[in-house]
């Protein structure tokens, strides 16, 4: 798969925060591409170039 490419497929994670008394608010979004795809699990990652590369990763296995 080619990530640079759009030839992947993409993981967004989004979470926003507000303050109890709602003054103060913020909001994060990630990206993650799948970086290896078995029958057994997935892997989304951020950075890195190959299979077995890393260094923050979602890791999704199967369930029985």
């Amino acid at each position: 798969m080619d990530a640079s490419s759009g030839n992947t497929i993409y993981l967004h994670f989004a979470r926003g925060y507000i303050n109890e008394d709602r003054t103060a608010q913020a909001s994060t979004f990630t990206y993650y591409s799948l970086a290896e795809l078995s029958e057994n699990r997935m892997v989304f990652q951020k950075g890195g170039e190959f299979v077995g590369n890393y260094h923050k990763a979602l890791v999704f296995e199967r369930i029985e």
